[in-house]
């Protein structure tokens, strides 16, 4: 007989022959024993007694076993202060449990940070930015592992909560992974005031200020995503997908608050099928982020917020 077992015979059979007792005192129940047999464990533990249970663990399978009946408490110790204790009540405060007991997702072979866009070309700017900008920071951050992108395709986003509590209809993104990122165009003049900007982006910019160790809420620096390219690498793409000399978008300069379709068509000063054919190839934006990968050099400037996600990132892998 295992170590794990043996111990949880002699617990179990204390329990069921034992009367009157109303504590009882487990320290590291995890020691030795199987982290599925761990949760049935406490599980049952409230089924079999009504007594009192204090379990001191370094287990988050016991963190998960919980209910929101169970009372959850934090130790810590730091040299010159000492010992503190703090209740958990909420997913911000047990998330940090998991922090201090260095627990990610890729624990568990699944991603540490989901970066939430609305559509594929926003990822394949992202990703393209977030790999030159972690080679300048010679840090190797791995798709699939590290970070993934998850879309949610424009109105979708007024279906999710980007906090612990809300609504019954909408789902907590923290839920599926409590280190995470929205993405957002935008969509108005830069310069316009908070107002502006519609209600769910405004909602999600504002629950993720409640944990910014763990959520961000960015959004483009110009109306979409597209405005933020390094504008020679736009023209070049833009080029390329209009079939035009580079030379005719020389001038062009976007102004970040129209549409970027528009912009250019009226730099061009095309009208009629020509205009409408040009506006129609530059609303493909997958096809227009993909030439904007292929005109990429080492010169070409990223966003800032780049550098925001790559330490949300490496936050959550460091834990």
């Amino acid at each position: 007989m295992g170590t794990g077992i043996a111990e949880l015979t002699i617990l179990l059979a204390d329990i069921l022959q034992s009367e009157g007792v109303r504590q009882y005192f487990v320290e590291e129940p995890e020691c030795h024993l199987h982290p599925g047999l761990l949760r049935r464990l406490m599980l049952r533990l409230r089924a079999i007694s009504d007594a009192q249970f204090f379990v001191t663990s370094h287990s988050n399978a016991v963190l998960d076993s919980t209910t929101s009946e169970d009372g959850i408490y934090q130790f810590g110790f730091a040299p010159g202060v000492g010992t503190s204790v703090a209740r958990c009540t909420d997913v911000i405060e047990q998330g940090a449990i998991l922090d201090a007991l260095g627990v990610s997702g890729s624990t568990l072979l699944q991603t540490n940070c989901t970066l939430w866009v609305e559509g594929p070309s926003d990822r394949i700017y992202l990703r393209r930015w977030l790999m030159f900008r972690s080679a300048a920071r010679q840090k190797a951050f791995i798709e699939g592992s590290d970070f993934s992108f998850v879309f949610y395709g424009g109105k979708i986003l007024s279906h999710f909560a980007f906090s612990e509590q809300g609504p019954e209809e909408l789902i907590a993104l923290v839920r599926i992974c409590r280190f995470s990122a929205v993405i957002m165009d935008r969509d108005t003049d830069p310069s316009a005031t908070d107002d502006a900007i519609r209600e769910t982006k405004s909602r999600v910019r504002d629950e993720a200020q409640k944990d910014m160790q763990h959520r961000l809420a960015i959004f483009s620096i110009g109306r979409e995503i597209e405005n933020d390219v390094d504008a020679e690498v736009l023209k070049k793409a833009v080029a390329k997908m209009l079939k035009i000399d580079e030379a005719e978008l020389t001038s062009l300069v976007l102004s970040g608050t129209e549409r970027y379709p528009d912009e250019i068509v009226a730099h061009l000063k095309w009208t009629g099928d020509r205009a409408k054919t040009a506006r129609r190839k530059l609303k493909d934006k997958v096809t227009l982020a993909g030439l904007v990968v292929e005109a990429w050099t080492d010169k070409a400037v990223i966003p800032t917020y780049v550098d925001t996600l790559l330490d949300l990132i490496e936050r959550s892998r460091s834990i």
